[in-house]
């Protein structure tokens, strides 16, 4: 689907780039540049109307990039994805580009990075699927079950923007540590010999530090991390903490606050609380 602001700050979050600092390049391609809709959106569709003027922009955002950045063959300015619909539409619809002139050498490197991200999502509503075969293996080994999952791309569509599958396995492989290697072509009923086996003993490690994209995803979903029954239900109707508007200054206010501190050493900024946050907890009713 298209980007709701948040799903933008998630994205551009694999850039190094905090919550705020997303907000303040999408407002000012929206505001200054004209080069982008109203950014404050929790909505990830568009109006049908918008569709219709497909041409125009993919036209004016090929001439803004010049050759920094060419779109690969294979859209179709007819193709309508599922995230034109306006039965889905909220008051302010999704993050799109607009059919305005603005050379990205005119941008900062934050406002052009944004920008592509924005177009990218896009142009991706103008190419096929990304189709590919699901197989599930199970074997039965001395009455025991083992499974193991596996997909073969047949045609790369929309992928083809993002790195094409080859990436998308390694942001797979990157996320949960381990990567699935292709399974073997076996027909039901077929018999093979297990490989040795080892046990190997090892201890739980403790829940990853939150990153950008976890920690907007976690005052989303506030009510999942309570236990005060009427807290809880509050925090689901309501849907999180704050808004798509607010939540960035939310987490940039803890930062300066010295509540929570920021770890830029890595690919994603990592928060972690301060000595000042646990004596605050310590000091008020749970």
């Amino acid at each position: 689907l298209l980007f709701s602001l948040v799903e933008l700050q998630k994205m551009a979050a694999r850039m190094g780039y905090s919550p705020d600092e997303v907000l303040a390049a999408a407002q000012s391609l929206y505001e200054k540049h004209k080069l982008t809709s109203y950014p404050r959106t929790e909505c990830q569709y568009a109006p049908e109307s918008e569709h219709r003027k497909a041409k125009a922009v993919l036209e004016k955002i090929t001439g803004n990039f010049g050759g920094a950045w060419s779109i690969p063959a294979g859209w179709d300015v007819s193709r309508k994805s599922d995230a034109w619909n306006d039965a889905k539409l909220a008051e302010h619809y999704a993050i799109i580009p607009l059919s305005t002139s603005c050379p990205v050498g005119n941008l900062s490197p934050i406002e052009r990075n944004v920008y592509k991200l924005i177009c990218r999502q896009y142009v991706a509503q103008f190419f096929p699927h990304f189709e590919y075969l699901a197989t599930t293996l199970v074997a039965e080994v001395k009455d025991q079950s083992f499974k193991a999952t596996g997909r073969a791309p047949t045609a790369e569509g929309w992928r083809v923007l993002f790195g094409g599958a080859e990436a998308a396995k390694k942001q797979r492989a990157d996320a949960d540590g381990s990567e699935q290697d292709d399974l073997p072509a076996v027909k039901v009923g077929e018999t093979g010999l297990a490989g040795p086996i080892d046990i190997e003993a090892k201890q739980t490690k403790p829940p990853s530090r939150y990153t950008s994209i976890t920690l907007l995803e976690a005052i989303e979903k506030a009510h999942l991390l309570v236990t005060d029954p009427k807290v809880k239900a509050k925090l689901k109707q309501v849907e999180g903490i704050g808004t798509a508007a607010t939540r960035a200054a939310i987490i940039a206010r803890a930062v300066q606050a010295k509540l929570v501190g920021e770890d830029r050493s890595g690919k994603v900024i990592t928060y972690y609380p301060t000595a000042k946050a646990f004596g605050y907890i310590n000091c008020v009713p749970s």
